[in-house]
């Protein structure tokens, strides 16, 4: 019922129904859902092309950028300085960091955010590097402890292939006032939903949840007409 590692490269609508073409194989249905960001939808083969307003909504919605990293150690030593864990700069590139400790956790965990210019500029680097600096902007923020970390992990959002950046599209000047009325409208039997889509919360996933709330609806007041 569900097909991993396998993208869809086109959707073809028929008078009765849709098929979905992938490396493994093809797909009949009565309808579709199209979740991925506009920017990766922009990949997919349509048959017949998606009207223009449609079209060139999705030429304008690029992803943001943003790196995200997680510092681990031994114990949440900013909470014996009384200090909550959050906090951010203007003269480091790490724009902000955030306690993300499990409660219960004996150990600590720092949530740090390359966000904007600064991911732009740090995507390219190496890890060693982007460590070295989220070292470096804590220490500065939270004091010379943050320099025993215990463990690094991150993801360089810009760099991924399935959602290129984030946390979610950045519309060009003017794209909701003259494409904006298709955003989550459908286009013949395909119907688009994610948090790209939601009416409130675009980025998050309560606005990934509202836009399958919305589409679910909407697919089955089609199936049952």
């Amino acid at each position: 019922r569900v097909i991993l590692a396998s993208p869809v490269h086109a959707i073809e609508q028929h008078n009765t129904g849709v098929t979905v073409r992938s490396e493994k194989g093809d797909w009949n249905a009565q309808r579709a859902i199209v979740t991925v960001a506009p920017s990766v939808v922009n990949r997919i083969l349509f048959s017949p092309n998606l009207p223009y307003k449609k079209s060139g909504l999705l030429q304008r919605m690029p992803m943001g950028s943003v790196i995200k990293c997680y510092a681990a150690y031994e114990r949440p030593f900013w909470r014996e300085k009384k200090l909550s864990g959050q906090a951010s700069t203007t003269t480091g590139q790490l724009e902000a960091c955030f306690d993300s400790t499990p409660p219960g956790c004996e150990k600590g965990i720092l949530l740090g955010i390359f966000g904007g210019e600064r991911a732009q500029q740090w995507s390219d680097h190496t890890p060693e590097e982007r460590r070295t600096q989220v070292i470096k902007d804590v220490s500065n923020m939270l004091g010379a402890e943050a320099e025993n970390m215990t463990d690094y992990v991150e993801n360089v959002w810009t760099r991924e292939t399935w959602s290129p950046g984030g946390y979610c599209c950045m519309p060009t000047p003017g794209t909701f006032a003259s494409f904006g009325d298709t955003l989550g409208e459908a286009t013949g039997r395909i119907h688009w939903a994610g948090t790209s889509t939601g009416d409130k919360f675009s980025g998050y996933v309560e606005g990934a949840f509202r836009s399958a709330d919305r589409v679910a609806k909407e697919v089955m007041e089609q199936l049952a007409s």
